[in-house]
């Protein structure tokens, strides 16, 4: 099986920013030309995208163009994090779930969203947590690569029909997990 990848566009690099209130009708935007998540309107949409406390949340850019996104939020509960306290129960209260990844279509297949994988990581390492995510099922054979690449792996017994929950890499110096 070949992988094909997308060429890289010409001009400025990308540049993975924090993203400030002055990305947040760009972001929406994104999002809602995709159509992501499916099977919302565009308030749902507005409303699913806003009511996530994100603690923090970084975009690609090129140049003035939004390529991609992703936040970390510190969500009670939530698939990925529940699966991983069943299997690893020292975690709990040390995990921080990354959420909200997206890569606009003509930019995939670039590593952006390793890149914002990655950031998303290092700054949770900051707090010595461990990061945690759930992809939609549908979502998984497409996902796992990025999730691989970027040092994701499911948590055992935490696929369910609609979700596979994964686990990041452990902060600095955690060799078991």
């Amino acid at each position: 099986m070949s992988l094909l990848r997308r060429p890289r566009e010409p001009g400025p690099a990308v540049q993975i920013v924090a993203r400030t209130p002055a990305h947040e009708a760009t972001v929406w935007a994104m999002f809602q030309a995709a159509e992501y998540p499916p099977g919302l309107n565009g308030a749902q949409r507005l409303a699913w995208l806003s009511r996530y406390p994100a603690r923090a949340a970084w975009v690609a850019m090129r140049g003035s163009d939004l390529l991609g996104h992703v936040a970390v939020a510190d969500v009670q509960g939530g698939a990925a994090k529940l699966a991983w306290e069943r299997a690893r129960p020292e975690w709990a209260g040390k995990m921080l779930v990354v959420g909200r990844l997206f890569i606009a279509p003509a930019a995939r297949g670039q590593g952006l969203g390793r890149r914002l994988l990655t950031t998303a990581a290092d700054d949770i390492h900051r707090f010595n947590c461990l990061p945690v995510m759930t992809v939609p099922a549908q979502d998984w054979p497409a996902a796992h690569a990025l999730c691989a690449a970027a040092g994701f792996r499911p948590v055992p017994g935490g696929d369910t029909e609609q979700l596979v929950a994964c686990v990041g890499p452990p902060p600095a110096g955690y060799l078991d997990w």
